[in-house]
């Protein structure tokens, strides 16, 4: 990682919501084309980091540098069109509008290089798809459609909440092979999840969140090599 350009700093940041602190100082980098995990369980803060990098909830101190500039304090439209593209976990998909009509609607960057067309190709099932209505979609086939609507404004980093959350296996296998396109295509990557088998699959690292702060920071390969030393800090 070292070797990689930055392109998202998180720096000490403390979030709050109402009286009660999520975040405690939290700290992190992602390079180009790096996928970074966060696991843990729920509740202990990783959407709310994503929130926090969005512009959904502001922190009330600390900096989340993007390409060099502070975005804390800028609108989620304005970060979004920077170039972060945020995937929510509760997808919020148009469920009226059918599988084209949810790509077409959203706004797009001038310089973007992704079309209907460039999208279906990584999403060949929402081809088969693009006349059916958001709301007879299956859950695998909406999450892919919530990823799918969120390249259409030309992100460089993807924010990924908890893509795998109710799906059957199937759709998550079928769903990693995707994310995995994508790495390929160079994206950028925050990945909050709690499946290990797909923070496997897709990270370059992993930082293990525990009640708002990392507790440890571990590579697929140390994982792979002994388990424990995940599962003993997600059992805390």
């Amino acid at each position: 990682m070292a070797d990689l350009p930055i392109d998202l700093k998180v720096e000490t940041i403390s979030t709050f919501y109402g009286l009660s602190q999520i975040l405690f100082e939290l700290s992190f980098e992602v390079g180009r084309s790096e996928v970074v995990a966060l696991v843990g369980r729920n509740g202990v803060g990783k959407t709310t980091t994503m929130r926090s990098i969005a512009g959904l909830t502001r922190p009330r101190s600390g900096r989340v540098l993007w390409a060099g500039e502070d975005i804390v304090g800028l609108a989620p439209h304005r970060i979004a069109r920077l170039g972060i593209g945020y995937v929510p976990e509760d997808r919020r998909i148009f469920p009226e509008l059918t599988v084209w009509e949810n790509l077409d609607v959203v706004w797009r960057s001038p310089d973007s290089d992704w079309t209907e067309e460039r999208v279906f190709d990584i999403f060949p099932d929402l081809a088969e798809l693009r006349g059916r209505d958001g709301g007879h979609l299956s859950g695998g086939q909406q999450q892919m459609l919530t990823i799918a609507r969120t390249l259409m404004t030309g992100p460089k980093l993807l924010l990924l909440d908890e893509p795998s959350e109710g799906l059957a296996p199937l759709a998550v296998e079928r769903m990693v092979d995707r994310i995995k396109a994508l790495k390929e295509e160079g994206l950028s990557m925050v990945l909050a999840e709690q499946n290990t088998d797909v923070v496997l699959a897709l990270s370059d690292r992993m930082h293990v969140v525990e009640k708002g702060v990392i507790r440890a920071t571990l590579s697929p390969e140390e994982v792979r090599e002994d388990e424990n030393r995940l599962t003993s800090y997600l059992m805390l």
